[in-house]
């Protein structure tokens, strides 16, 4: 399964849905990328997320900066990027 990062970050920082979607929607992502290695940043995000306990608890805290970055990153990716680019051409001759 393919999934955007953009838009996962997106819904799962947004503050104005529940936890408890987020949670729902974390166990069942979690579930669709079970054989994707493709995706290993949002596969630990969800099950730090999806768990309920201090530990996981306690590293989703110290990594919600570095997933925060991520998402921001991956906002300004694409970005001022020009369809077509100014291309000079030189005569080298």
């Amino acid at each position: 399964m393919n999934i955007s990062e953009l838009q996962f970050y997106k819904f799962m920082f947004n503050k104005s849905i529940d936890k408890l979607y987020k949670i729902r929607a974390s166990k069942r992502i979690n579930l669709l990328l079970a054989n994707s290695m493709d995706s290993i940043h949002i596969k630990s995000f969800l099950h730090l997320y999806s768990k309920d306990n201090i530990f996981t608890e306690g590293l989703l805290t110290i990594m919600i900066p570095y997933y925060k970055f991520k998402h921001y990153l991956l906002s300004i990716k694409d970005k001022n990027m020009d369809e077509n680019p100014k291309v000079k051409n030189l005569d080298w001759i």
